[in-house]
């Protein structure tokens, strides 16, 4: 990773088998190692990577965040990785289980936690809602993109349908958007649904959205990154495990939030929530 707005980042497409956690966490080990060996200085893992994804057995499944930390804090300190994982989430009081990410840092004693907040129609039989958005400010933590950045904003799948989540992310302060998925289409299916609205996410808000999926069994894998011009920059949809690792480029996020509109007549660069009226929505 070369200048101080460029940031290495790493996406992950992997395989987890359901209730085996020691052969799930020894995956994310090894990615772990190649995204440091690759320069990465963050890395992110699909959703439920740790435990594997299913809402009839989520509650069989689900992990308390004491264990997912003794797996995640080692990893990120051994490889200098803030590392963003998926698992489900034992309940709290016996209660409905969490799809969740956790936020790993080097040298941290405790992890982030982010607990979907928005479920699907069958989820919400199976899983309860978190209650606020993904936001972490990491920026200073590890070094990257100055004390006002990056932060880095978390959809877990169908979120990513709805563009108030972006467009909050992004009035917050998001440089960059995570979004990790547990989906069963075919990694070429998810590639043109991605292609499909992901691009907007980006262009619109301004930030770079990054999104990784588990492959294997029923999942389709795939892994995008999108700049804010909302061009794709780098993919994969082998529908195998992967690990995807690109540069992003802070600096632009930077001069779209601070030109907001450009000289540019032909509606170029510019920032587009600058130009809100909220008082008539």
């Amino acid at each position: 990773m070369a200048g101080e707005d460029k940031l290495r980042i790493g996406l992950a497409v992997m395989e987890a088998r359901p209730g085996d956690v020691r052969h799930n966490a020894a995956i994310v080990e090894h990615l772990c190692d190649e995204a440091a060996e690759a320069g990465a200085m963050l890395i992110c893992f699909p959703e439920a990577a740790l435990t594997s994804y299913s809402g009839p057995k989520a509650r069989e499944l689900a992990l308390y965040p004491e264990e997912v930390a003794a797996i995640l804090l080692p990893l990120a300190d051994r490889y200098g990785l803030t590392i963003f994982c998926g698992f489900i989430e034992a309940g709290e009081s016996g209660g409905k289980p969490f799809v969740s990410q956790a936020v790993a840092l080097p040298g941290a004693s405790e992890i982030g936690l982010y607990r979907k907040s928005h479920l699907g129609t069958l989820e919400q039989e199976w899983f309860e809602a978190g209650n606020e958005i993904g936001l972490f400010d990491i920026g200073t933590m590890i070094g990257v993109g100055g004390s006002a950045g990056p932060t880095v904003g978390i959809q877990l799948c169908i979120e990513t349908h709805l563009p108030e989540i972006a467009l909050a992310q992004s009035l917050r302060g998001a440089a960059l958007i995570l979004a990790p998925f547990a989906s069963p289409l075919s990694a070429q299916r998810r590639r043109e649904l991605w292609l499909r609205y992901l691009p907007a996410r980006a262009y619109d808000n301004g930030l770079y959205v990054a999104s990784c999926n588990l492959c294997g069994g029923r999942f389709g894998g795939g892994a995008l990154i999108i700049d804010p011009k909302g061009q794709a920059v780098v993919e994969d949809f082998s529908g195998r495990q992967a690990l995807l690792c690109a540069d992003i480029d802070l600096s632009l996020v930077k001069d779209l939030r601070q030109q907001k509109s450009t000289k540019d007549p032909a509606m170029g660069d510019r920032w587009y929530p600058s130009l809100r009226r909220p008082e008539l929505y």
